[in-house]
């Protein structure tokens, strides 16, 4: 049985038959053992007068006091103590009793397992005495046992912390599952754990597993400071804004990639659940691996010409992101980019030439695909159980369509393909591409109407330099006019 500062210890000690006997609470792992002696202060035991408890006083190390709260006597019968019931006053002369009692320890003392017992006493005669037996004066031989050591977490600054996870009592050498505190993100930064001044992790690492606990009472400090709301991180530079719930990320050259998994997290995933807002400005070429990662609440994207490549589950579980346009110079659009977005609509220009698997997997609000010309790979299960696509648009340029590639889309209805028959046909298929389960979940093969030699509408006001209609409004107009000089000069791409 282990006590806690709030509990008290109180065991039963029982005597065996003869002699002075100890009884040792044990826990698993007791801490140092101390002996003490009680003694009876109560002068001679006889006929039939036992003591009381409040005879009896004992101290551990001659500093803890021990407080008496339970006094028992029991029948001896045939060498054993029947501890059923208490033996009833008076007590018959020539028999033999067992004296068991229970003591408490203070709330804060350092103990915590304590067991003994009084030897048995039997009374030859109503002047007998019974304060020495065997030659030993009448006592009771206690072990002390030392509780566990305690695990304490503090934060620092105090009011930085809003819960705290691991604190208790441990044995000495035992591995504590997890240490880990609670903090508001928007408000501080957490800089790691710290034994002393000792730095146990680093930042973003507020759990610690299998702390291994020593054989002292310890102190774990988990610092922080305040948030900035700013930083870097590589080539990238970041800044939230509270005020209108926008990520802004600038700089030159490709984004870090992240991975929760081995507990890599992007600077600015604090903000993971308030971000409305991200925008990315021009210098940028790629987004990171899970840069935005169930950022669920983000409801707009902006990325500029410079992004050549969107990482794996960049943008995976953005449930709130209903658009994005996509820049004309992107190549790569990796695995589970957009995994489970609220994406609505989605247009791929041709300079990604593959598709990555499962790039926009159970994007269930999804129910337009445009695919530009340049396009040569769709990959394994890249809009698979998008539930809501209607229609497709592929061009003739491309050249394999993956296993599962649009399977689980019970409402498409429609392949608006650029090519010809003949060249449909010299595509490189994979397995059950437009599939569907049964009720006992086996893929049943379907295949959507084809519609060849598609020609989609373009904008009447189509801009050669950047392929938008700049027609609406004078802003547009004036990037119209000046895009339409950079086309004379350059070339058109449109």
């Amino acid at each position: 049985m282990k006590i806690t500062k709030k509990a008290l210890s109180i065991l039963l000690a029982v005597l065996m038959l003869a002699g002075c006997f100890s009884l040792v609470a044990s826990a698993g792992e007791p801490g140092a053992v101390t002996t003490v002696d009680v003694i009876s202060a109560a002068g001679p035991i006889s006929g039939g007068n036992f003591p009381k408890k409040a005879d009896l006083s004992a101290t551990a190390d001659g500093t803890v006091p021990l407080t008496f709260t339970r006094f028992y006597v029991y029948n001896v019968v045939n060498g054993t103590a029947d501890t059923s019931q208490q033996a009833q006053e008076p007590f018959v002369k020539g028999n033999t009793y067992m004296l068991a009692f229970a003591v408490a320890l203070p709330s804060d003392s350092q103990l915590s397992f304590v067991s003994g017992a009084l030897p048995t006493c039997t009374v030859n005669g109503e002047a007998a005495t019974c304060t020495r037996l065997n030659g030993k004066n009448l006592g009771v031989e206690w072990i002390v046992t030392a509780r566990d050591p305690k695990l304490t977490l503090v934060a620092d600054p105090p009011e930085a912390a809003t819960e705290f996870e691991g604190a208790g009592l441990y044995a000495a050498g035992r591995k504590v599952g997890y240490v880990s505190v609670n903090y508001d993100p928007l408000s501080y930064i957490f800089l790691g754990w710290y034994e002393g001044d000792t730095q146990l992790t680093d930042k973003n690492k507020e759990t610690i597993y299998n702390y291994n606990m020593p054989d002292h009472d310890v102190t774990l400090t988990a610092k922080f400071a305040p948030q900035t709301n700013t930083g870097t991180d590589g080539n990238i530079t970041w800044t939230y804004d509270p005020a209108t719930q926008t990520l802004t990320i600038s700089g030159s050259g490709d984004m870090r990639n992240y991975n929760s998994d081995n507990g890599i997290y992007p600077p600015w995933d604090y903000t993971w659940s308030v971000t409305k807002k991200v925008v990315i400005q021009n210098g940028v070429t790629s987004i990171g691996d899970e840069a935005f990662y169930y950022f669920r609440n983000v409801e707009s994207v902006s990325l500029p010409e410079s992004v050549t490549r969107i990482g794996e589950f960049a943008f995976a579980a953005c449930y709130a992101l209903k658009s994005i346009t996509l820049p004309r110079g992107l190549k790569q659009i990796e695995q589970q980019a957009f995994y489970v977005t609220g994406l609505t609509r989605v247009t791929v220009p041709g300079s990604v030439e593959t598709i990555g698997i499962g790039a926009f997997v159970e994007c269930e609000s999804l129910e337009e695909v445009v695919l530009e010309d340049g396009v040569k790979k769709i990959d394994e299960s890249a809009f698979y159980e998008c539930k809501w696509l209607k229609a497709v648009t592929v061009p003739a340029s491309v050249r394999e369509i993956g296993d599962y590639a649009f399977a689980g889309c019970p409402t498409l209805e429609t392949i608006n393909y650029a090519g010809s028959e003949e060249d449909w046909n010299k595509i490189i298929f994979g397995e059950d591409i437009f599939s569907l389960l049964n009720e006992v979940g086996e893929p049943v093969s379907r295949t959507p109407n084809i519609v060849y030699n598609y020609a989609p509408p373009k904008p009447v006001n189509v801009c050669h330099w950047c392929g938008k209609d700049h027609s609406n409004g004078f802003f547009q107009k004036v990037i119209g006019f000046f895009h339409s000089i950079l086309a004379f000069f350059f070339g058109k791409k449109y």
